[in-house]
């Protein structure tokens, strides 16, 4: 094990945001252990976010948040994508 905090994907970020899902505390707990996640997830997070009608302060909040417990999210570069 290299010690890193593992890595999540979108998903994760969505189901955090979601109130009244069963699938919201599980992601939440994830998240406060620590994760890493890409910009290209940040991106499709906001992406989502609109589908789902949120507005543009709740998802600034939500960025910030995001942004608190992962200050330096994977950079998406050619190595990371060969990585997944």
């Amino acid at each position: 094990m290299s010690g890193k905090p593992p890595s999540v994907d979108t998903n994760v970020l969505v189901y955090a945001a979601l109130e009244d899902d069963p699938r919201s505390e599980p992601a939440r707990t994830l998240l406060a252990k620590g994760v890493i996640f890409s910009v290209q997830a940040l991106n499709e997070f906001v992406s989502a976010a609109r589908k789902l009608r949120r507005e543009w302060i709740e998802i600034r909040e939500a960025l910030a948040f995001l942004e608190a417990i992962c200050p330096a999210p994977a950079p998406l570069t050619l190595a990371t994508h060969r990585l997944g």
